[in-house]
């Protein structure tokens, strides 16, 4: 009453605006996620961890589960993105084969955190008498008992990680599928005055400090950051399995040794942008392929449940710098850290639901944006696919292989077609020479061959 006409006026324009807010809401439409994979143990240091050499360490596992339950929550939960079940039409996880000890059992973990024990699937009650192995078990009752109408026990999810076979797994270094990566590598550094000036630069006091105290801890002579950095994977991965060593190293040296990491990964190895776009480019092909069909689906009012909707890379440290490397992230700057556990996230999502047709495109390193190029915290989807093509190889053999060995794997192919040809073309040669240069036969000369032939054949 002491408003008045106002107070109607100020609720209805409050009103109006929560409205709008709650239309303009953004839909998430796609996720690719990659992540790096958990704590693991070092594998080049002999006589330490033998047994378990390469292998994901226990504080991974939690590592990587607890990142499951974070996903779960953003976009199980909240976004509603897929479902609380898990459908393999609308979610896969992919990992690669040779690296099983860590990268599959790293995917392992954080599926268990994304479909916790209750988002497994039930069994009718005709069912569960047929779901026995045709063993004779003798507590079949009390282990059906115990599982109740769950098919898992606690109603246990069943992820399963798909692998690459048949082709170059691409979730794995850029050296193990391209010969090439040392020489781009080498031959950028030696192309690159700055570069190799902070290089020597750095190793003068590296030699002053980490080579020297890592020289004295391992009783073994350091002399290459390379060499100092699988020291570096020991002493991390004693932290994280909470293993006490018997060495010394100063903040300095291990503040070096970080420094160092982001050094020759990101500016050495991936100051090449070709190698990032060796490294990346599988990956990216899919991605690519993924997000165009999500967005071509719903501008066509094709809505279901069983949509391809996120996908999970499982990988290593250097497949996300790689990533980062293409989107100019920090470029320049000794910074740039990948620890175990980190995901990588494009977002694929639609700023007004009620329009369909317009999308945008967002990257995240750890919850952070990553902004493209430094200065875009988004782009269009037609600005991402123009990045993409640019960032995309067309001819992977010759970048991978060179020129000269994809024309040596070719030469025997190209002979082999050039005899064939040239023997098919002498005999059609024959042959021509054969039909023409045949007389016709004179009638007088065609009765003479049938009366020698009627004398050695009567009938």
């Amino acid at each position: 009453e002491y408003l008045g006409m106002k107070g109607y006026v100020m609720t209805a324009l409050c009103l109006w605006m929560l409205f709008v807010l709650i239309q303009s809401q953004e839909k998430l439409q796609f996720v690719v996620q990659m992540s790096n994979m958990g704590a693991s143990f070092p594998e080049v240091i002999e006589g330490a961890w033998v047994k378990e050499k390469g292998a994901l360490t226990n504080i991974g596992l939690r590592q990587l589960y607890l990142l499951g339950r974070e996903l779960r929550k953003k976009y199980i939960e909240e976004a509603k993105l897929i479902g609380d079940q898990y459908n393999p039409l609308e979610y896969i996880i992919r990992a690669p084969y040779i690296d099983r000890a860590t990268a599959c059992t790293s995917a392992y973990a954080l599926a268990r955190g994304m479909y916790v024990p209750g988002s497994g699937y039930a069994l009718k009650r005709e069912q569960i008498e047929r779901a026995v192995p045709p063993t004779n078990m003798t507590d079949v009752k009390e282990f059906q008992k115990e599982l109740r109408d769950a098919a898992l026990l606690n109603y246990f999810a069943s992820v399963p990680v798909m692998t690459y076979s048949g082709g170059p797994d691409y979730t794995l270094s850029a050296s193990t599928f391209c010969e090439n990566v040392p020489e781009l590598i080498s031959s950028y550094v030696s192309s690159n005055s700055s570069l190799k000036e902070k290089i020597a630069e750095k190793e003068k006091a590296y030699k002053e400090v980490i080579y020297k105290e890592l020289s004295e801890a391992f009783n073994v002579k350091i002399d290459s950051m390379e060499t100092a950095l699988s020291y570096r994977d020991y002493i991390i991965s004693a932290y994280y399995y909470a293993q006490e060593l018997n060495i010394k190293i100063s903040e300095t040296g291990m503040k070096q040794l970080n420094e160092m990491y982001s050094l020759v990964q990101y500016e050495k190895h991936f100051g090449n942008m070709m190698v990032a776009r060796v490294i990346s480019n599988g990956v990216l092909n899919e991605m690519m392929n993924y997000i165009n069909k999500s967005i071509s689906d719903t501008k066509r009012a094709k809505n279901s449940n069983e949509e391809m909707s996120m996908v999970t890379y499982m990988m290593r440290d250097t497949n996300i710098i790689g990533f980062l490397r293409l989107l100019n992230y920090n470029v320049g700057n000794y910074t740039v850290n990948v620890p175990f556990a980190s995901t990588l996230q494009f977002e694929v999502f639609m700023p007004d639901p009620n329009n369909p047709t317009d999308f945008s495109i967002r990257a995240l390193l750890n919850g952070k944006l990553v902004y493209w190029n430094e200065t875009k915290d988004s782009i269009t989807t037609d600005e991402f696919f123009e990045w993409g093509k640019a960032m995309q190889i067309q001819n992977f053999g010759d970048a991978c292989h060179g020129p000269q060995k994809a024309a040596e794997e070719v030469t025997p192919w190209i002979a082999i077609i050039i005899v064939v040809g040239g023997a098919l073309l002498v005999l059609v040669g024959v042959l021509f020479v054969c039909f023409f240069s045949k007389k016709k036969s004179t009638p007088e000369q065609e009765d003479n061959k049938t009366l020698e032939e009627a004398k050695i054949n009567p009938q």
